[in-house]
C-alpha cells in the first residue's frame, strides 16, 4: 500500500528545487481582493491627479474630464414639456419695409447671413410682360389661343413703330457709302481709282514678264522680223543697183582688207560722236569654248579658273559624235 494521501489533492510527482534563481517573495495577497497577480511597481515620473468623487449611485466608470477654461457655452433655456426640440431658441426675425438701399441695415438685425438674392432678368413672366399687351396677373396657365393673340399684337405694334420711323425720315435722302474705316466714299470715284489700280497692276505683272525673257533678246527678235518683213516686200530678183546690199557689204569689216584699221577706227570715232560709248573688249587668245558663246572679260589674264564644266560638257558631246560616226562607218563597211 502506498503512502497515505495528504490533506492536499494534488497527486503530482514532486517538483525540483531550481538552483538558478529564487523568485522574489510574492507579497500578501489582500483578503478582501480576489486579484492573485503580483504588485505593480509605483511609478516616479509624476503621480496623476487624485480623481474627484463621483455620487454613490453612479456607474460611469469613466475617468474625469478635464474642464474647459476657454469661453463657458451660455446655459439653454428650459425646453417646454410638451415639445421635444433641445436646440437653442431662435431669435424673432424683424420684419423690414425699408427699400432696396436699406438692405444693409436690415441684413444686420436679420438672423439670414446670405445675400440678397438677384432678380431672374431671363424668366417666363418678365419676358412675357415686358413687351406683351395682354394681362397675365392673373397667373395660371395660359392657352394657345391667348399666346397667339398677344403674339400677333406685338407684331402689329412693331410693325407700327417701324412705319412711323420711316415716315419720320427724309424719302429722298441719297444712300451714303462708307468703306471698312467708316470714312464716307463716292461710288463712282471708287470705281475709278478701283479700275485704274488694275490698270497698274496690269502694267506692272507685263513689264516683269518682259524683263524674264529678256529686254534685249526682245529687242533683237523685233528689229530681225522687220528685216524680215522688209525683205519680204522686195522683188526675188537682186541687181547690181540694190542699196541694202551694197551698204550691207560696206559696213563689213574683212580682217584681209588693208583700210580695215582705218576704217575700225573711223566707226569708233562716228559712234562716240554719236554719244554711243562702247564697252572695251578682251582682245588677247581666244578663252575656252562655253555653251551660251560669251566672250571673257577685258581684264582676263588667261587663266581658266572655274571647275570644268563646260570642258568636260563638250568633250561628252564629242564622244557621242564620235561614237555615233564610228556605228554608221562599222554599219556600211560592207556596202
Amino acid at each position: 500500500r502506498g503512502k497515505p494521501v495528504s490533506k492536499s489533492s494534488d497527486l503530482s510527482p514532486p517538483r525540483r528545487a531550481r538552483h538558478d534563481s529564487p523568485s522574489p517573495p510574492r507579497g500578501k495577497p489582500v483578503s478582501k481582493s480576489g486579484d492573485l497577480s503580483p504588485p505593480r511597481r509605483a511609478r516616479h515620473d509624476s503621480p496623476s491627479p487624485p480623481r474627484s468623487k463621483r455620487a454613490a449611485g453612479s456607474r460611469d466608470l469613466s475617468p474625469p474630464r478635464r474642464a474647459r477654461h476657454d469661453s463657458p457655452s451660455p446655459p439653454r433655456s428650459k425646453a417646454t414639456s410638451r415639445s421635444g426640440d433641445l436646440s437653442p431658441p431662435r431669435k424673432p426675425v424683424t420684419s423690414s419695409s425699408s427699400t432696396r438701399d436699406d438692405n444693409n441695415s436690415s441684413r444686420a438685425r436679420d438672423r439670414d447671413q446670405s445675400p440678397p438674392r438677384r432678380e431672374e432678368i431671363g424668366s417666363h413672366s418678365h419676358s412675357i410682360s415686358k413687351g406683351s399687351t395682354t394681362d397675365f396677373s392673373g397667373g395660371g396657365l395660359l392657352s394657345a389661343k391667348e399666346l397667339q393673340a398677344d403674339m400677333q399684337k406685338r407684331q402689329e405694334a412693331e410693325k407700327a413703330n417701324l412705319n412711323k420711323l420711316i415716315a419720320e425720315l427724309d424719302p429722298d435722302a441719297a444712300t451714303v457709302h462708307r468703306d471698312k474705316s467708316g470714312r464716307v466714299i463716292d461710288p463712282k470715284m471708287e470705281k475709278l481709282r478701283k479700275r485704274e489700280e488694275e490698270r497698274k497692276k496690269q502694267e506692272k505683272e507685263s513689264q516683269h514678264l518682259k524683263w524674264g525673257k529678256g529686254i534685249t533678246q526682245a529687242e533683237m527678235r523685233e528689229e530681225q522680223i522687220r528685216n524680215e518683213l522688209k525683205e519680204m516686200a522686195k522683188p526675188f530678183a537682186r541687181h547690181a543697183d540694190d542699196e541694202d546690199m551694197n551698204q550691207l557689204l560696206k559696213n563689213e569689216l574683212l580682217l584681209s582688207d588693208p583700210m580695215y584699221q582705218y576704217m575700225a577706227d573711223k566707226k569708233q570715232a562716228e559712234r562716240r560722236a554719236a554719244g554711243i560709248v562702247d564697252k572695251p573688249k578682251y582682245r588677247g587668245p581666244p578663252g575656252p569654248p562655253n555653251r551660251f558663246g560669251i566672250a571673257p572679260g577685258y581684264r582676263w589674264d588667261g587663266r581658266d579658273r572655274s571647275n570644268g564644266f563646260e570642258t568636260r560638257f563638250f568633250s561628252k558631246q564629242q564622244s557621242a559624235k564620235a561614237r555615233t560616226e564610228e556605228a554608221y562607218r562599222w554599219r556600211s563597211e560592207d556596202m
